[in-house]
């Protein structure tokens, strides 16, 4: 999997997600692509800006977002994109979202033992 691709279905994930979280402060909304930082931080974690529609496409609001992944994943200069999407969203609660905030978090690892 190429870094658009992961970028592409995480959207759709996060969108899927959304729409099915009991919360109808939240359950509305939808992403319409990351634009991840230039710098990162570290290898524990991808930040950037979501877009995330509050009225149904109209606009977009920039959230900030901090994908937290598995340090693993990285492959010399390349992440190990599939492994991110594998390992942590297909467990429970792995999105957090904050609207008064416009913060996004989306946990891409293995849940623990």
């Amino acid at each position: 999997m190429t870094e658009a691709e992961f970028w592409t279905e995480l959207e759709y994930r996060v969108s899927l997600e959304l729409s099915q979280l009991p919360d109808d402060h939240v359950r509305f909304l939808w992403c319409d692509g990351f634009l991840p930082d230039y710098d990162q931080p570290d290898d524990r974690f991808v930040v950037g800006y979501a877009l995330i529609s509050e009225d149904d496409g109209r606009s977009f609001e920039r959230y900030r977002f901090r994908l937290t992944v598995n340090p693993d994943t990285r492959e010399s200069q390349n992440r190990n994109w599939s492994a991110m999407l594998s390992e942590g969203l297909s467990r429970g609660r792995w999105l957090f979202i904050d609207r008064d905030r416009k913060l996004l978090e989306v946990q891409c690892v293995p849940e623990g033992p």
